[in-house]
């Protein structure tokens, strides 16, 4: 895209400027098929990926897969936590599939200890019908891309994110109430009777 209103670069110079580290949630490593790439638009999504010419990092789908977290914030979080009623509604209670917030928590707080990378080169490439592949080898954008592992187990990746999710929920919406972040919550989010909002039965 060519300069505008909004910054005299173009567009690839303003992401080369602006953007040190593109994180996508999306894909399977070292080869698979995932909705993030195929489910709306995966020509797009393709031409994205294929055509990025700085840094990357994948995490799969395999990855979160087994991570399930959102009980104990919908359990023990506040009245009205936005994320708390997300899992409520759209999980219709039960405890999700953690893609999307681990490739947040990589996001915010890096590898860490929670993960390591997978590869050592290659990099991503995503066909047209947002089937992608690792490919191996030194040349291409090798060195600038890379998919996430796992460096701990699911049930403490799960744990992790799961206080995260309470801690920030009582300190923003809660006010700062420690005592309820620490189990004493409040029992009127529990279970699904704040789905009634969104027209779901109530258990």
């Amino acid at each position: 895209s060519p300069a505008d209103s909004y910054s005299p670069l173009p567009g690839r110079a303003l992401i080369a400027a602006k953007v040190s580290e593109l994180v996508v949630m999306g894909g399977g490593y070292p080869s698979g098929r995932s909705w993030n790439f195929f489910g709306s638009d995966p020509r797009r999504a393709a031409h994205v990926i294929n055509t990025w010419d700085g840094r990357a990092v994948f995490l799969g789908n395999d990855v979160g897969k087994h991570v399930l977290t959102g009980g104990p914030l919908m359990a023990r979080g506040p009245r009205g936590d936005p994320v708390g009623n997300a899992y409520r509604w759209y999980g219709y209670g039960t405890a999700r599939p953690s893609w999307d917030p681990l490739a947040v928590w990589y996001a915010v707080y890096g590898l860490g200890e929670v993960f390591v990378m997978g590869n050592k080169g290659g990099w991503n490439f995503v066909e047209e019908d947002g089937r992608n592949r690792w490919v191996e080898g030194e040349e291409g954008r090798s060195g600038r891309q890379f998919f996430l592992r796992l460096a701990v187990g699911n049930e403490t990746a799960a744990e992790l994110v799961d206080d995260a999710f309470l801690k920030g929920a009582w300190e923003v919406v809660g006010g700062g109430q420690g005592g309820k972040e620490a189990g004493k919550g409040d029992t009127e989010t529990t279970g699904i009777s704040a789905c009634r909002a969104c027209g779901h039965e109530e258990l």
